[in-house]
């Protein structure tokens, strides 16, 4: 239940990931899908008559892992091209560039000034004067397991298909408005329809990746996700159609 829940959420940070970052024309295959779990009724594009209801959906599948230089401990030296270990408390941090401060120093301490006063960051003091001291409650400095997510970047692995099961309510008409009508016919269909993730890549023009960044995950997931509903839809509408 619980890596359920993890993954619902993560989907959901990389489906408003992609509405921030990614262009405008895929953003747009996330308008009108039905979120999971939902039978939320949706205006099919074409045809007024016709509606959908989304029965049952499941995305491509995420793995996310994080690619880290250095093991918990160490820390990438800029300079020498390497990893070395995170220094002690009093260890000299402030010939590192800014960028790196948070990395420089073991769990439980900072790159920052030797003081009690408020505002002792090592952006703000001479760097001669920095060097890895004890973290205060009020710097919340972070450690362990979430340290190490926060340093380093996160790649996303896809596995899997796209799928979505939807029902089509088709209204017939006999030429006159809907609403004139006594008793309108409805026609009612169910289709499902898959997608494999190679199918998506190439719907989005990407090149094949074992792993990848959010953006370009978030965009993998939306457009499969759209396509399995749009197909799906399609379906279910021919077989409303041509029953007698």
């Amino acid at each position: 239940m619980r890596s359920s829940l993890k993954r619902s959420a993560m989907l959901l940070f990389l489906k408003l990931l992609l509405l921030a970052q990614a262009p405008a024309a895929t953003a747009g295959l996330l308008r009108g899908i039905a979120d999971k779990g939902n039978a939320a009724k949706i205006r099919h594009r074409s045809e007024e008559n016709v509606t959908t209801a989304v029965e049952e959906k499941s995305s491509i599948l995420i793995n996310e892992t994080l690619k880290c230089p250095c093991r918990s401990g160490q820390f990438w030296h800029w300079r020498i091209e390497r990893c070395v270990p995170q220094g002690g408390w009093g260890y000299e941090c402030g010939f590192f560039p800014t960028e790196h401060h948070a990395e420089v120093c073991q769990d439980g301490l900072m790159c920052g000034v030797a003081d009690t006063n408020p505002g002792r960051d090592a952006t703000s003091v001479p760097q001669q004067s920095t060097t890895c001291v004890k973290c205060r409650d009020e710097d919340a400095c972070p450690a362990g397991e979430a340290r190490l997510k926060k340093m380093c970047p996160t790649e996303y692995a896809l596995s899997g298909e796209a799928c979505a099961t939807v029902r089509v309510t088709l209204k017939v008409q006999d030429g006159r408005p809907l609403e004139k009508l006594p008793r309108p016919e409805l026609r009612q269909a169910s289709a499902r329809a898959c997608v494999a993730l190679a199918e998506v890549e190439a719907l989005l023009s990407f090149r094949s990746m074992p792993k990848v960044g959010p953006v370009l995950a978030a965009n993998i997931v939306a457009a499969g996700d759209a396509e399995a509903l749009k197909r799906a839809s399609e379906q279910a509408l021919e077989l409303a159609r041509a029953e007698p």
